[in-house]
């Protein structure tokens, strides 16, 4: 039963694709049926299209399958003749992320639609042989598949390209379908013409000449997302199944298995170092309520049997977009539809959450970064790239706060992935391990930060200028302080101190007392502690359980490897 309307029925049926449209005289709605290959009688799926207009039919037809656009996902193209002495072309697409490829699982070849016969031959009962052409435009004559995409007036705009217009048609008009914003002009997401038909073997191609290496295991899955370790020896896969599978891309041969996501939407999967991190959605089942969460799954890169850490985010439907920095191991987190950025730090095996930033100007649509070599080093920027919305594309630009500026911070930037090719694809098929590349990012005349203040001797040099003062009595001079930090700073002790004269450390000391002076300080030792975005001062050694209090922390003394003898 399809409905309980009165007028005569016109019945389209697309051989190749086994749909079938229905629209009945007066009717304004079209009926749209797929059919089972398997058991023609039965329809797998009928329903009203949600392809409303202003008048009723008179008629309808479809167009020759060598008319449609096929690039732009259009499967079946109607044109109905209304009361109103109009031509409307309704266009029937398939939704697709996109359309640079022909699509083959949803285009068969087809009939070209000639006469195979002539009337004498038929009437004789010889049997026909039928032609089929593919719609493929790089595989068919542009004069047979390639119709104009953009009609210009009359009757090409309904479809009748390089077609002479009936002599009855001549008196019509033709007017395009205005739809209401919720309406779409395409098919059900239901339909079996959503999904590509995905190989089952692993193919690797050198783009100059063709294919190179194939896995002969024949798995049956359908790949939701794939990604490539940066050394080409791992490739991973994220399954419709939920499982993840690693490859050895070298030979072609899987690796290891193990389960993914629960939840059936779309994931992403992304290598830092020796982990595999992958984005997507769980699946939560509690009492009579069921839904998805959105979660961060980490793997060991050689092991993904079991996962070795896990997050849940949150339950909101969108669809994430992540980018991983592996150089400082912050993972963004965008979604499609929100106007919020998350960020985690994927810190060994949990990542941990370090913050949430609401962006302006609408919800993103798409989120992308540019190479790491992009970045204003000397800004301390880490990240740049742009984010898509409705109606803009912005700049997104992600810097970390350093008061010393004019110094390479290396403990953010470490030598960072240069992605031009470290082999041939020859040498590599034989088996030869791959170098990976990296470039350093300090811009030239700047000195590493790191290296210049040698941070790892700090605290033992700070120690010994105090016992220097409070414990021997020496006073801070050049030859007592050499004297002092000669066995911590070794053969650097001179050049550091010759350093200290110059201008950078002269302007550094000055910067350092004049945020010590703000604060209030009057003396040392003087501390600023913060906590929940709340700054309290304390000066005096004698402050350390203070501070602990304040901090809400327990004061285990200066020495609390030590036992505590006070009967209090």
């Amino acid at each position: 039963m399809i409905d309980n309307g009165q007028g005569i029925m016109s019945l389209m049926y697309d051989d190749d694709s086994g749909m079938a449209f229905i629209a009945g005289r007066g009717d304004s709605k079209i009926s749209w049926c797929e059919f089972n290959p398997t058991n023609p009688k039965l329809p797998l799926d009928t329903q009203r299209l949600p392809f409303s207009f202003s008048s009723t039919f008179i008629g309808a037809t479809l167009v020759p399958k060598l008319a449609l656009n096929v690039m732009e996902g259009e499967v079946n193209r109607i044109l109905a003749i209304t009361n109103d002495a109009s031509i409307v072309p309704v266009i029937i697409r398939v939704p697709r992320k996109s359309y640079l490829d022909f699509h083959a699982d949803i285009f068969p070849d087809t009939l070209k639609g000639i006469p195979y016969l002539s009337p004498e031959d038929w009437n004789s009962g010889k049997e026909p042989v039928l032609e089929r052409v593919s719609l493929d435009p790089k595989k068919s004559k542009t004069s047979e598949t390639q119709p104009q995409t953009t009609p210009t007036s009359g009757i090409e705009r309904a479809g009748f390209n390089g077609v002479s217009t009936p002599p009855s048609l001549q008196t019509l008009s033709v007017k395009e379908v205005k739809q209401p914003p919720a309406s779409k002009l395409d098919l059900p997401k239901h339909s079996s013409f959503k999904h590509l038909a995905v190989t089952q073997k692993l193919l690797l191609d050198d783009l100059k000449t063709g294919p190179v290496t194939a896995s002969n295991e024949s798995n049956g899955f359908e790949v939701l997302t794939v990604a490539f370790k940066n050394d080409g020896n791992l490739f991973s896969a994220i399954t419709k199944n939920s499982e993840i599978l690693v490859y050895n891309l070298q030979s072609a041969k899987l690796t290891s298995k193990g389960p993914s996501h629960k939840g059936s939407k779309a994931a992403r999967l992304m290598w830092s170092n020796d982990q595999l991190i992958s984005v997507g959605y769980s699946r939560l089942v509690r009492h009579n309520f069921s839904g998805s969460q959105r979660e961060i799954l980490v793997y060991k890169d050689t092991d993904v049997t079991s996962t070795i850490g896990n997050v849940i985010i949150d339950s909101s439907p969108s669809f994430l977009i992540p980018f991983l920095d592996e150089d400082t191991n912050v993972l963004i987190l965008a979604a499609k539809g929100e106007g919020v950025m998350m960020f985690y730090e994927i810190d060994g095996s949990t990542p941990v959450f370090l913050n949430k930033a609401i962006l302006p100007l609408g919800n993103t649509v798409a989120f992308a970064n540019l190479p790491k070599t992009s970045v204003d080093v000397k800004g301390i920027e880490i990240i740049k790239g742009y984010r898509l919305t409705q109606t803009s594309i912005t700049q997104l630009s992600f810097a970390v706060p350093r008061l010393r500026k004019e110094y390479f911070q290396d403990d953010i930037y470490p030598p960072t992935i240069d992605y031009t090719a470290s082999l041939k694809i020859s040498d590599w098929l034989q088996g030869k391990p791959v170098s990976e590349k990296r470039t350093n990012l300090c811009p030239s005349g700047m000195t590493p930060f790191i290296k210049s203040k040698s941070p790892s001797d700090l605290v033992p040099a700070s120690l010994a200028l105090w016992k220097q003062y409070w414990a021997n009595g020496k006073v801070f001079n050049l030859e007592n302080m050499v004297e002092s930090l000669s066995p911590i700073l070794g053969k650097n002790t001179k050049s550091i101190f010759e350093e200290s004269t110059t201008g950078p450390i002269k302007a550094a000391l000055q910067d350092a007392t004049k945020e010590a002076l703000d604060s209030g300080s009057f003396g040392a030792p003087w501390f600023v502690v913060e906590k929940d975005q709340q700054k309290q001062t304390f000066f005096g050694s004698d402050r350390l359980e203070a501070i602990a209090c304040f901090l809400e922390e327990q004061y285990v003394g200066l020495n609390p490897d030590q036992p505590l003898n006070s009967k209090l």
